[in-house]
């Protein structure tokens, strides 16, 4: 083989050979990348979960903190009826005992009220004031 022949295969050989590295290394790459793309894509889903859970989360909050107004608001409606029903059990007893001729003060010394309270529930309820119906004219009773 002559120098030149030998030259050119070594050449060739080279060639082929610096080829398969660059192969090679571009394939491991392309490995290391997948792994890598693959770690990128689970941290990222974790991220979603993580985010859905601080949705149901918040969702949970506000379904809570609307059961619990819904909760104190029917409280509150059920103390007003029970306050308005004693108070009016209390001014009817009062009136009882107004009708027989007891003054406030002594009222006050008998049921241990306030003077204020026997005053207020011992005040007579005003009537209902007339309106004018609708229909025919004439007056009616509002309620």
């Amino acid at each position: 083989m002559s120098v030149v022949g030998r030259t050119t295969n070594d050449t060739v050989r080279k060639r082929q050979s610096a080829a398969e590295k660059a192969r090679d290394a571009r394939i491991k790459l392309y490995r290391d990348r997948d792994a890598r793309d693959a770690r990128v894509e689970a941290a990222a889903a974790e991220v979603f979960t993580a985010q859905d859970g601080l949705t149901v989360a918040d969702q949970t909050l506000a379904a809570a903190k609307a059961a619990a107004a819904a909760a104190v608001a029917a409280a509150e409606a059920d103390h007003r009826a029970a306050v308005e029903s004693g108070e009016t059990a209390v001014s009817a007893a009062l009136r009882k005992l107004t009708a027989e001729k007891l003054t406030a003060t002594e009222i006050t010394e008998l049921t241990s009220l306030a003077p204020a309270d026997v005053r207020r529930l011992t005040k007579p309820v005003a009537a209902p004031e007339p309106v004018a119906s609708a229909v025919d004219g004439a007056a009616a009773v509002a309620v």
